[in-house]
């Protein structure tokens, strides 16, 4: 019994056999592709949740994680950036020393905003951050007895 040689040109490219090998390569790749496009997406969201979890963990706004541009998720990376950061972070404690002591103002020589201004943005930060607003009584009794828009508006300019 002998194995019978055939020539090279004899295999064509263009038949049915190397067509439906084709086809299904394609189909297979394209599947390939969008499951590593998916893989991809859910590591990138695990990796999110990880690091919005570890945030909270440390008295951090989640919301801060738009501002981690680090690749590595750890615990430990995250707490060392968190570390380095955390005089600008919301909600986070100043190292000692850095800020304002308390009862004290903070006056800044090389500024030239009022301090009437300064002292209106600093209750509009606590407000922000969940205080009550200081609004004195009579003038929500003047709010209320405005009988037109033009009153109202001639009150808030403080006319």
């Amino acid at each position: 019994m002998g194995v019978k040689q055939v020539a090279e040109d004899e295999f064509e490219e263009t038949g049915d056999g190397f067509r439906a090998l084709r086809k299904a390569y394609e189909k297979l790749k394209s599947a390939n592709d969008e499951l590593s496009s998916k893989v991809k997406t859910y590591e990138a969201q695990q990796s999110r949740h990880s690091l919005e979890d570890l945030l909270k963990a440390k008295g951090v706004n989640p919301l801060v994680a738009e501002f981690y541009h680090s690749e590595d998720v750890s615990e430990q990376a995250v707490t060392a950036w968190v570390e380095k950061f955390k005089d600008v972070l919301p909600g986070m404690k100043p190292a000692e020393g850095a800020g304002e002591q308390p009862g004290q103002q903070a006056a800044d020589p090389g500024t030239t905003v009022p301090q009437e201004t300064q002292d209106a943005l600093k209750r509009m930060n606590q407000v922000g951050q969940g205080a009550e607003p200081n609004v004195p009584a009579d003038l929500l009794a003047q709010i209320e007895a405005a009988d037109s828009p033009e009153a109202l508006t001639a009150l808030l300019r403080g006319r």
